[in-house]
């Protein structure tokens, strides 16, 4: 295998897991790109060939060309998230990255939870901080779903507020994270989170909010019934 060029391997592998009868579940996913019908358990299984198989130098060069098919987006996120890299290099590939984001989902692929090198996650933390005024969707809806899947810690309360209340976008999938941050924040900081949502005057966010924490199994009957209230 390792005769075949990396790109070409990666077509064949694709080309093999294709799926047509998979193709309208994922344009709910990605319905601004093409799509091929390869599900993420197999993109995953690609990948841990890709990264036993193919060095750094080829892999780089195939993350950076541009393409607008979600299933090589969401492998190339894989490979951010998994290769065995350095983390300042790895931050720097994923300052690259995220202007080039296209749709949610390789967004929260980007956000997967990381479970080794936790003496860094101070430079992560300070990456994701670094979205809290961004004007880009994508880059926002980064920010809510990395600081909900790595800190969720009281010091991070005020940081969540701030960046809900200058929050601004029209885009849907920015105000679902935003309204998924508030509620997983809502499952550690139960009262905070309520008596922000009284009075945000994001309505839409916090109708959304409260949707989701009603919806969740993380809550009491008694603490959904004020979430309600505050609707």
């Amino acid at each position: 295998m390792k005769e075949i060029k990396m790109k070409d391997f990666i077509d064949q592998q694709l080309k093999q897991y294709a799926d047509k009868s998979y193709l309208d579940y994922a344009r709910q996913t990605a319905p601004e790109m093409d799509l091929l019908g390869v599900k993420v358990p197999d993109l995953k299984k690609i990948v841990t060939q890709v990264k036993r198989n193919y060095k750094l130098p080829e892999i780089l060069s195939y993350i950076r060309e541009d393409t607008n098919i979600f299933e090589i987006e969401t492998l190339k996120a894989l490979l951010l998230t998994k290769m065995k890299l350095n983390e300042q290099f790895r931050i720097r590939l994923f300052a690259e990255f995220i202007p080039k984001l296209k749709t949610w989902s390789v967004c929260d692929t980007l956000c997967e939870k990381r479970r080794d090198n936790v003496e860094d996650m101070h430079l992560w933390y300070e990456f994701c901080l670094s979205f809290i005024e961004s004007t880009k969707d994508y880059e926002r809806r980064f920010f809510y779903v990395f600081l909900l899947k790595h800190f969720i810690e009281r010091e991070n309360l005020e940081i969540l507020m701030t960046a809900l209340e200058i929050e601004e976008s029209n885009n849907l999938y920015v105000q679902r994270a935003a309204a998924w941050a508030v509620s997983e924040f809502a499952v550690e900081f139960r009262d905070e989170m309520l008596e922000f949502l009284k009075t945000y005057p994001n309505r839409k966010i916090a109708r959304m909010a409260i949707m989701k924490i009603v919806e969740s199994n993380k809550f009491t009957a008694e603490d959904k019934v004020k979430f309600k209230a505050a609707r």
